[in-house]
């Protein structure tokens, strides 16, 4: 119950957000998250206003990781963690 209203209350707080729904019956059965973004519109649709709106979902998307991650205990990584090296 704790996560399904600390999901609420940071999707609410997000002012890029249009539209959430949890669904079907939570905190019982939680299936899917539905989230987007505040609506687009033709005559105002740029590469950067979309990539903005992409932007939004992608950290909502890791917000909801982060936060199933919280509630079931997975720790976090810690800064002496090895870092991956792209380049080889």
């Amino acid at each position: 119950m704790d996560f399904v209203w600390a999901l609420n209350m940071d999707f609410i707080i997000n002012n890029e957000l249009g539209d959430f729904a949890i669904q079907p019956k939570p905190p019982e059965d939680i299936r899917s998250v539905f989230v987007s973004t505040r609506q687009l519109y033709y005559d105002e649709l740029t590469k950067g206003k979309f990539m903005v709106s992409v932007h939004v979902l992608l950290k909502v998307t890791v917000l909801i990781m982060w936060m199933l991650q919280k509630l079931l205990g997975v720790p976090k990584p810690s800064l002496s963690d090895k870092k991956q090296d792209y380049l080889q």
